[in-house]
C-alpha cells in the first residue's frame, strides 16, 4: 500500500476502542485472481474474507493467495467447464429498498413478496461484512481482547471445507480458504475461554534527563510463562518532549530487536505520559508468545540541546492467557462431516 492509504488502515488498527485496537476486515475480490493483486486485501494488517458457497466449495470468483484468513458463504454461480453445478440457493438474503425500487420487486423468487428483502446478495462483498458480524461477536463475548488477538482467534474459529481441493498446508492454512469458513458458534466459545492475568512491574525513578545525555533504568521480570501481550508505561516530564528519543531494549540473549517507542515526535509539547501495547507500537509484536522474563531496559536519549527533564516512572504491564478449567475438555462438533476438535488455546493459528 501507498503511505497515504496504509495510515487510513493503521489508524483504526493502532488507535481504535481506546486502545486496544480495532479490526479491519476487506473482501478478498471477485476476479478469481491472486489476492496479492489487491493492496488492501492483502495488507498484513487486515483480515481479508473469500467467499464460499452453499456446497461447501470456493465460490468460481473468489480470489486466493496467501493473504486470504478465511471465508464465509455467499453466492456462487454454475461453471460447467470446471464440472461446478448450479449453487443451491440464488444468494445472501438482505435488505433491500422497497418494492421496485430495489433489487427486489416483490416476488418470492427473489426474496420476499412484499419486497423488503433480496436473497441475491453475492460476491466476496458479501462474504466480509459476514464475518466482521462474527467479529463483532467476539467482542461482545470479550471486549478486553486486541485487534491482533481476535484475528488469531478467527483463524482458530474455522472449519476446514473442500478437503479434497482446498490445498491446506501444515499450519492447515489454504490459498482459498485461509483457515476455513468461519463459525460462529467456534468463534464465541474461543473468545469466552480467555481468561487473563495481568502481572504489572512498575518502579518511580525521578532520573533528570540531562540535556544532550542518555539515561538509562531498568525494571527485571521473573515471570516465565508464555506472555500474550506486553505494554509499556513511559511518565515523562520534560520542557520540549521532540528532543526525545526513547527505546525498549528488552533481555538480551533472546532474539529479541529493540523497539522504538518516542522518536523526537511532538515538537514543543511539555511532558509524555503514554501507554506503549500492540495498537500503537508495532515492534511490541515480537514478544507475544514468548517468555520475556529477564532485564528490562528504557533508554532515553536528549538528541537536541536547550531543555532538560526527568524521568518520572517506567513500567511493564505482562498479559497472560489461561483456558478456563471448565472448558478444558469441551469439544465442540465441527459441520464438516466426520470432523471434530478440541477447543484450543487462544495462540497465532
Amino acid at each position: 500500500l501507498a503511505c497515504t492509504p496504509a495510515l487510513l488502515v493503521r489508524s483504526p488498527v493502532y488507535q481504535g476502542r481506546g486502545g486496544p485496537g480495532g479490526l479491519v476486515l476487506f473482501a478478498a475480490g471477485n476476479g478469481n485472481e491472486s489476492v496479492d493483486n489487491d493492496g488492501y486485501a492483502s495488507y498484513e494488517r487486515v483480515i481479508a474474507v473469500a467467499a464460499c458457497n452453499d456446497r461447501g466449495t470456493r465460490s468460481v470468483y473468489s480470489d486466493y493467495g496467501a493473504a486470504v484468513w478465511c471465508a464465509f458463504p455467499s453466492n456462487d454461480a454454475a461453471w460447467p467447464e470446471q464440472g461446478r453445478p448450479e449453487p443451491l440457493t440464488p444468494g445472501i438474503w438482505t435488505t433491500d429498498r422497497m418494492a421496485r425500487l430495489g433489487y427486489n420487486p416483490g416476488i418470492a423468487e427473489a426474496g420476499d413478496v412484499v419486497g423488503n428483502y433480496t436473497n441475491g446478495f453475492g460476491g466476496t462483498s458479501s462474504a466480509c461484512p459476514g464475518a466482521a458480524g462474527i467479529a463483532a461477536l467476539v467482542l461482545a463475548v470479550n471486549p478486553e481482547l486486541r485487534w491482533n488477538e481476535v484475528k488469531a482467534l478467527l483463524g482458530r474459529a474455522c472449519e476446514q471445507i473442500d478437503l479434497p481441493g482446498g490445498d491446506y498446508d501444515g499450519r492447515g492454512k489454504s490459498p482459498f480458504y485461509g483457515f476455513g469458513r468461519l463459525s460462529a458458534e467456534l468463534a464465541v466459545g474461543l473468545a469466552r475461554q480467555v481468561v487473563r492475568d495481568t502481572v504489572v512491574i512498575s518502579k518511580t525513578f525521578q532520573r533528570p534527563i540531562p540535556d544532550l545525555d542518555t539515561v538509562v533504568v531498568a525494571l527485571d521480570v521473573a515471570e516465565t510463562e508464555n506472555v500474550a501481550s506486553l505494554a509499556v508505561s513511559v511518565e515523562i516530564e520534560h520542557s520540549y518532549v521532540g528532543d526525545l528519543v526513547i527505546t525498549l531494549v528488552p533481555p538480551s540473549g533472546r532474539g529479541f530487536s529493540e523497539v522504538d517507542l518516542h522518536r523526537r515526535a511532538g515538537g514543543a509539547m511539555r511532558n509524555l505520559r503514554r501507554t506503549y501495547d500492540v495498537s500503537n507500537t508495532a515492534g511490541l509484536e515480537q514478544f507475544r508468545g514468548k517468555r520475556c522474563d529477564g532485564r528490562w531496559s528504557l533508554r532515553i536519549r536528549d538528541a537536541a540541546a536547550e531543555d532538560t527533564g526527568t524521568l518520572v516512572r517506567f513500567g511493564l504491564e505482562l498479559r497472560f492467557d489461561r483456558e478456563r478449567t471448565a472448558v478444558d475438555s469441551e469439544t465442540i462438533e465441527m459441520r464438516t462431516p466426520g470432523l471434530s476438535r478440541e477447543i484450543p488455546s487462544l495462540a497465532r493459528p
